[in-house]
């Protein structure tokens, strides 16, 4: 890396950059990496691309991350526009406050309870606020089946499948082999795309992007074939 920041003019500053060791073992084995001449120092959890990662593959801190956003924007829309049409902060949800927690769902889906909680109770407080009902014996449900919104763990469980199945259809440039591989078609029932389930030992990789999809996929194939499933809810 050192070699090629200095063929091509873009050293890197040893003090801003870290190490990062994925694991979730107790007494992991630590190396030293130097870089320069300087030692690297180890960190936790770190941001790439918007999205924060953790050495023990969780979601928590993107999760805070995503939510702690969302809710800054929700209340500056709150109290700038709380005397609009329902229809005008409905539009200022879907816009300014809702892509903060849709981001790069595709990678990330968080999938403890105290997580995929954290996250709803954001679009729980929007549905209050675009139909104007605080009341103590409102079913948020209600509001939001009324305003036609998904539940946003079921948004992020259609941005894996419609990227799997750009994969699939050469519309990412992925290769989906290299992460799970298609089931040979040994019987009439079923269909040519079912994918091998794969054995997890941990719950990080079992609800991780491949294992998910390969299930999710095989069920939405099954009931709506040839379509991709909806990434526009």
């Amino acid at each position: 890396m050192v070699d090629w920041s200095k063929k091509w003019g873009m050293r890197f500053n040893p003090s801003k950059c870290t190490t990062m060791r994925m694991t979730r073992k107790y007494n992991p084995e630590y190396t030293n990496y130097n870089m320069m001449g300087v030692k690297l120092q180890e960190t936790n959890d770190t941001q790439y691309l918007g999205i924060k990662f953790q050495r023990d593959l969780r979601w928590n801190k993107q999760t805070d991350h995503a939510t702690s956003k969302a809710t800054r924007v929700l209340n500056f829309v709150r109290r700038n526009f709380y005397d609009c049409t329902p229809s005008i902060k409905e539009r200022l949800y879907l816009t300014l406050v809702r892509p903060h927690l849709d981001y790069a769902t595709a990678a990330w889906d968080p999938y403890t309870s105290k997580n995929i909680n954290s996250i709803e109770r954001i679009q729980k407080r929007a549905a209050r606020f675009v139909t104007n009902t605080y009341g103590r014996d409102t079913s948020v449900t209600a509001l939001m089946k009324n305003l036609n919104w998904v539940p946003l763990q079921t948004r992020r469980k259609c941005h894996r499948l419609t990227s799997l199945y750009k994969m699939i259809n050469g519309q990412l440039d992925i290769k989906y082999q290299d992460f799970i591989q298609p089931k040979p078609l040994r019987s009439r029932r079923g269909h040519t795309l079912q994918f091998q389930q794969q054995h997890t030992s941990t719950d990080a990789f079992a609800n991780s992007l491949t294992p998910q999809n390969g299930t999710n996929f095989y069920q939405t194939r099954s009931t709506k074939q040839h379509q991709p499933p909806s990434s526009h809810l």
